[in-house]
């Protein structure tokens, strides 16, 4: 799989050389249910966002500032490549489509 690129822009306008390597997402709701079949499914809800984390000193925070907002997406503003990984896990958020699912993959409920 290619790598994806860190989507932060310092103030110079230099786009930073790293790639993402981390997603995680905060105040998120967790779901395990038995559906009418005797299966039980995943899923989840992320509540506030999502914090991406880079191969060069992790989320662009400084010692003496916050997460940058560059580094901080709701689940729908992620980068496209992003949702396309994390959909390709078979696993996206309550109400996210998910990519390809492929043959024996659990349906989603």
């Amino acid at each position: 799989m290619e790598k994806i690129s860190c989507p932060f822009v310092y103030s110079t306008g230099r786009p930073c050389a790293g790639h993402i390597v981390r997603v995680e997402a905060y105040k998120a709701e967790l779901r395990w249910s038995l559906g009418a079949d005797g299966a039980w499914s995943f899923d989840f809800e992320p509540r506030s966002h999502c914090h991406l984390f880079r191969s060069l000193k992790g989320n662009h925070a400084g010692t003496l500032r916050s997460d940058d907002r560059q580094m901080k997406h709701s689940w729908n503003q992620l980068p496209p490549p992003l949702q396309s990984l994390v959909g390709g896990t078979n696993v996206a958020p309550h109400g996210a489509a998910v990519a390809d699912q492929g043959a024996g993959a659990p349906a989603r409920s």
